[in-house]
């Protein structure tokens, strides 16, 4: 059955006797650890709204009892003795694993097995997090690696390679000592998640997969065959274990195996279309990377410093910091303008000022940051959309942090960076490179200055504030009444195949990551990306949101899913969600009015649930009328949810939340921040009813919301 390269391997990979005495090893393990559970025993991961997902996604089950833990372990028996295919076997094992890990949880001091380093099981709001990065390219993949390494220098190149492509790296096994003892950064910001250290932590990677295929694909609970065709088709990823095989991780490779996810490893085990071998650790990056089906997006820079995605949430503490400019210490402005071709010069770099090699570690610098740019396709209106990359592009520098923007901003360079050479100019090469990356079509030359004399900075800031000023003006003159073009967003069908989001001026992406600029320009970038326009006449109906042009869309694009959709209304043909939203509205009946949670409230709602599980109901692309996805600056539209009666709909929101848009809910309607409730005010439905009536809440005296 298998060909083996490796003339010191012991046991035969992947052949039936090694299965099989892995699954009896396995079903052993877990018949123990069920025998530890108490009758009537809870289980359940935190934070999720899936149950168990794995058995949630392959079978439909919703397991959160010791009960619920027997009944599908008597199942997997039976399924077990029936079919005693490897494939069959594999995924019984994955099931199996999940069982066994479920318990651990519940075993558990506090309900969870696992400390620092590792993570264990990812909560839904991580998973959603992922979402806009995975869509748009910035993480251009998943790497599963299980195992022990040749050598922990090896080990760290390796995982250090993959990282630095912007794929997402999760680690398994004695590979995460391996690192730790050479000292690196891991976590989800360094895009390096430590899992766990024995064999059952791959549940976590399969089950974290297996919501993906949920939320985003709109694939439902229970449907095999959909499940696993989405994750053979749309996850770009694979699997590579380092180090030898024993008989219970080859049954859960056999498992991996089942999702469509190539497995390589470095033992020279090989079976054609499943396993592959790759024994050269020099090679085994491209080879991973192939076999995959990534693409990795960042291009090479000249850099004494590493450059990826996988930096971006990297942060340069105070100790660390070699020099800084702004955040309160200093005066400091970045600002990115349109000139006559003929006054500046492609690539040149201009400093004026101190550089950093005539300074002592710890100063803070004033800056002016000029970026100036011409090219034909080059408008006024894509100023600030291109202005804000330089947020993006600074961070992905590992040792850079950037912070706000225009004259607030807030730059670090750490004593790392400098030692190993980086300087100003640097900062103008990242500027002039990713610019002609990203924004060729508009822009075709790029002069950057960088001014660190305050005498100069002062004298420039008055005029940047004004241009400032001028677009914050030409902003407030955009509304859907003021344009003929809305733009859709398809950057999600990757993963939710059948949702559309549509942009206009006062609707930003549900995700927040996109407003109608950003979308004009990037269909500007790249005529047949994932932001069309889309012409539109008068509204079929504007309290609603209906624009005959709109539906057609839709129609077409969702592949007729969707056949109408209400930019401005929650109860009628709403707009699809995608999964990686930043809060879900929901109507709550009683209250008639709308509550809003955002995904980084890890607390139950007025209606008993958390958002981990509303959002179970409304990703995947499909209209849940009554629940809606939505971005938080909709939320302060004068367009939210028109047809419901707005804002003064909004009768609970957690208090982080709300405090974030307090200013702009003030000045859409004085005097009503203080009647929407937070989970300060009422945790329950009975509490908020009794909060609306005493602060006599506008919601309880407007037309019914049904």
């Amino acid at each position: 059955m298998s060909k083996i390269t490796n003339q010191n391997e012991k046991i035969d990979p992947l052949s039936q006797e090694t299965i099989q005495s892995g699954l009896t090893k396995l079903l052993s393990n877990t018949r123990e650890q069920i025998a530890r559970l108490l009758e009537n025993s809870e289980i359940g991961y935190p934070e999720t709204g899936y149950f168990l997902p794995t058995i949630y996604g392959f079978f439909g089950k919703k397991i959160t009892s010791e009960k619920g833990i027997q009944e599908i372990f008597d199942e997997i028996i039976k399924i077990k003795d029936q079919k005693k295919d490897s494939s069959n076997q594999g995924l019984i094992a994955l099931v199996l694993i999940e069982l066994y890990e479920a318990i651990n949880y519940y075993l558990a001091e506090g309900n969870n097995p696992y400390c620092s380093p590792y993570s264990g099981f990812i909560p839904d709001t991580i998973f959603r997090k992922l979402g806009v990065p995975l869509v748009d390219g910035s993480i251009c993949g998943i790497a599963i690696i299980y195992g022990k390494g040749t050598n922990n220098e090896e080990t760290k190149k390796l995982v250090r390679n993959f990282q630095k492509k912007g794929i997402l790296v999760l680690l398994v096994g004695e590979v995460v000592n391996q690192l730790l003892e050479t000292k690196f950064e891991m976590g989800l910001e360094h895009l390096v998640v430590p899992i766990g250290d024995t064999i059952y932590s791959l549940t976590h990677v399969i089950n974290l997969l297996t919501r993906v295929a949920m939320a985003f694909g709109g694939n439902p609970p229970g449907n095999q065959e959909k499940l696993l065709q989405y994750l053979e088709e749309k996850i770009p990823g694979f699997v590579l274990t380092l180090g030898e095989f024993d008989d219970l991780s080859q049954l859960i490779v056999t498992g991996i195996i089942t999702t469509g996810l190539p497995v390589i490893n470095d033992q020279g085990v090989e079976i054609p279309s499943k396993i592959y071998a790759e024994q050269d650790y020099s090679k085994l990056v491209d080879t991973c990377i192939t076999l995959g089906g990534i693409k990795p997006n960042v291009q090479e820079i000249d850099l004494p410093i590493d450059y990826s995605f996988a930096f971006e949430g990297q942060t340069v503490r105070k100790a660390d910091t070699f020099v800084e400019f702004g955040g309160g210490r200093s005066v400091a402005f970045e600002l990115l303008k349109t000139v006559d071709t003929r006054e500046i010069e492609d690539k040149k770099i201009i400093i004026q000022g101190r550089s950093l090699d005539q300074l002592e570690p710890g100063v803070a610098l004033p800056l002016a940051l000029l970026v100036e740019v011409s090219g034909k396709g080059m408008e006024k209106d894509f100023e600030p959309v291109l202005e804000r990359q330089i947020h993006h592009f600074f961070n992905y520098g590992d040792g850079l942090w950037h912070n706000a923007q225009r004259d607030i901003v807030w730059i670090r360079i750490s004593n790392n960076a400098v030692a190993q050479g980086f300087q100003l100019r640097h900062l103008g090469e990242i500027i002039y490179h990713r610019f002609h990356q990203e924004f060729s079509n508009i822009v075709s030359k790029i002069q950057v200055k960088i001014i660190t004399n305050e005498s100069l900075v002062q004298q420039l800031l008055p005029e940047a504030k004004q241009i400032y000023q001028l677009r914050d003006a030409r902003l407030q003159d955009l509304t859907d009444e003021t344009v003929d073009t809305f733009y859709s967003c398809l950057l999600c069908q990757s993963f939710a195949p059948n949702h559309v989001c549509i942009i206009t001026p006062e609707r930003t992406g549900l995700c927040g990551a996109v407003n109608w600029l950003d979308a004009k320009t990037s269909f500007e970038i790249n005529p047949t990306g994932g932001n069309q326009p889309i012409s539109v006449n008068k509204p079929m109906n504007s309290i609603l949101g209906s624009w005959k042009e709109v539906n057609n869309y839709v129609y077409k694009e969702s592949h007729h899913a969707t056949t109408k959709v209400c930019l401005y209304s929650i109860m009628q043909n709403p707009t699809t969600s995608c999964g990686c939203f930043e809060c879900i509205a929901a109507v709550i009946p009683e209250a008639n009015g709308i509550m809003i949670v955002n995904r980084e409230y890890p607390g139950t709602t007025p209606l008993g649930l958390p958002f981990s599980t509303l959002a179970g109901s409304v990703g995947g692309g499909v209209q849940t009328p009554g629940f809606m996805g939505i971005g938080k600056n909709y939320i302060v539209s004068k367009k939210f949810l028109v047809a419901e009666g707005g804002i003064n709909r909004i009768v609970w929101m957690p208090r982080e939340l709300k405090q974030f848009l307090r200013q702009k809910i003030e000045e859409l309607t004085p005097n009503f921040f203080e009647k929407i409730a937070d989970e300060q005010s009422a945790e329950t439905l009975e509490e908020l009813l009794t909060f609306l009536s005493q602060v006599k809440h506008p919601a309880l005296e407007m037309e019914s919301i049904f």
